[in-house]
């Protein structure tokens, strides 16, 4: 995360507010591209948990 935010430096709270809504975008378009195979598929993180991308 700390070399996330290095690279995607946001200073004033128009900027914040504008990384906010664009990511969020992202994620949305993301997920509308999914199936429901793929939703209800079981992934791992990387500390071990077990879940869906539907959860």
């Amino acid at each position: 995360m700390n070399d996330f935010y290095l690279q995607h430096p946001a200073y004033t709270k128009l900027e914040l507010k504008a990384a906010l809504v664009e990511g969020f975008s992202q994620l949305k378009a993301v997920y509308s591209s999914f199936d429901e195979q793929k939703l209800f598929s079981l992934q791992t993180s990387q500390w071990g948990y077990t879940y869906t991308r539907f959860e």
